[in-house]
């Protein structure tokens, strides 16, 4: 998660300086439920999650379901993907990638919220791993990049 974190940050800081300053001021009073911090957040999912116009149909279902119940993501992560406030915020699996046995794949690009620094440990650590590094997507290059 840290290694994420220090990705998601230096992702934050290529945003707007007024979308910058509206998350810092939500997160800081508590309202990241308001629709003002919302309205922020979409300006990150869409330069770092999924850059389409209109998302996916199963990708706006996915969020409509957190938007429903977002216990466990909360619960978990916290109140957005570069904040881990949950009971992942310390986890790391680093120290045992070396016992991944089989082959992996691991996926990202440059835009994505998923940045090198976050991929690299299981690039170095796994044996049997192959990084595919796609030019034009952000986190779902199953849909920007489909034919890649």
């Amino acid at each position: 998660m840290g290694l994420w974190v220090q990705g998601t940050t230096k992702l934050l800081k290529l945003l707007p300086q007024d979308v910058q300053d509206m998350l810092k001021k939500h997160e800081a009073d508590g309202t990241t439920d308001s629709q003002e911090y919302q309205d922020a957040m979409q300006v990150f999912y869409n330069k770092h999650v999924c850059s389409l116009n209109p998302w996916p149909e199963l990708l706006l279902k996915s969020f409509s379901a957190v938007e429903e119940d977002d216990t466990v993501y909360h619960t978990m992560w916290g109140s957005n993907e570069f904040n881990i406030t949950g009971t992942l915020r310390n986890w790391s699996i680093v120290d045992k990638v070396q016992n991944i046995t089989s082959p992996t794949l691991l996926i990202n690009a440059p835009d994505d919220e998923a940045q090198d620094e976050a991929m690299m440990p299981f690039f170095l650590g796994i044996r049997r791993v192959k990084w595919a590094h796609f030019a034009h997507s952000t986190h779902l290059s199953m849909y920007e990049e489909h034919e890649s």
